[in-house]
């Protein structure tokens, strides 16, 4: 089962749009402070979880005359997959969250010993 994941890309401005699509569709990764979606694939001894980038789709249908409010990373997640997220949800509030897709195909929110869970191979 598959979920879509969609985060809003608040307070970028045009030129770091175009750094940030450049990135995304040549590495995957979008720079620090740009929201991201990276699949955990087991532990790392320098970042805490070894990761794998996922590539956003851009949707600016609702974007102001700027692209600062608006402009939405969307990526699509499967179940049996653990991720991690980082995104802007004011101004000045960030979230991150660990994420899941059940069987239903709905994304739950993981707790950091449900990811510990995971990698080790208990599972989600």
């Amino acid at each position: 089962m598959k979920a879509a994941f969609g985060a809003e890309a608040i307070g970028l401005q045009p030129a770091d749009l175009a750094v940030v699509l450049m990135r995304c569709m040549s590495t995957g990764y979008s720079e620090p402070g740009r929201p991201w979606v990276a699949e955990i694939t087991g532990p790392s001894g320098r970042y805490r979880y070894a990761r794998t980038f996922l590539r956003a789709k851009t949707d600016y249908k609702d974007a102001n005359s700027t692209g600062s409010r608006g402009v939405w990373f969307w990526w699509t997640l499967e179940a049996g997959r653990v991720y991690e997220t980082r995104y802007r949800t004011s101004w000045d509030r960030w979230e991150h969250r660990f994420l899941a897709v059940t069987e239903g195909g709905e994304v739950k929110d993981l707790t950091e010993a449900d990811v510990l869970s995971a990698i080790r191979g208990i599972g989600v």
